[in-house]
Parts: structure tokens; C-alpha cells; sequence
């Protein structure tokens, strides 16, 4: 019975579409896969540059802010002698 349904042109070519189907099928979602995972790679590579940026600014005004304060400090010193710290820098109330 199912030698004859094979036969038949009808069910060859039904057989062949649902294989050519399932083929594209496949094809198309590792295509997708692999677009989707480059996005994503992309998506935190793009992330992680931003981050290292933001850090090593801030960074960076960190640095400057206690080279600032390091140099009011040593201006506000010159010529201090003794007990002048406490005067002149941090006053006691």
C-alpha cells in the first residue's frame, strides 16, 4: 500500500516541499543565531568601552580634585611654623 502512495507524484512532490522546508527552515535560523549573537557581542563590547570611559574619567577628576587639594594645602602652609597648623588650616572653634 505505501509503495503505491510513494508513487504517486503527489505525495513525491508534498515530501519534497516539507524536506525543502524543513532545510530553509534550518538554514535560516542559524543564519539568525549567528546575527543575533554578533549583536550581542557588539551590544557589550560597546557597553564595557563605556564604562572603562566613564571610570577612567572619573578617575581623573578624582586625581586632579587631590592635586588641587594637596596644593591649597602646601600654599596655605608656606611659611607656617610651630602651631600654625591649627590656625591656619583647621581652625578650632
Amino acid at each position: 500500500m505505501f509503495s503505491r502512495l510513494y508513487k504517486s507524484s503527489r505525495v513525491r512532490w508534498s515530501l519534497g516541499v516539507f524536506l525543502f522546508g524543513v532545510l530553509l527552515t534550518s538554514l535560516t535560523m542559524r543564519h539568525l543565531t549567528e546575527r543575533n549573537e554578533r549583536q550581542v557581542q557588539t551590544a557589550l563590547n560597546a557597553a564595557a568601552t563605556d564604562v572603562r570611559e566613564q571610570i577612567t574619567e572619573r578617575l581623573r577628576v578624582y586625581e586632579y580634585s587631590l592635586s588641587g587639594g594637596r596644593d591649597v594645602i602646601v600654599v596655605a602652609g608656606e611659611g607656617c611654623r610651630g602651631n600654625c597648623w591649627s590656625t591656619t588650616v583647621v581652625p578650632t572653634t
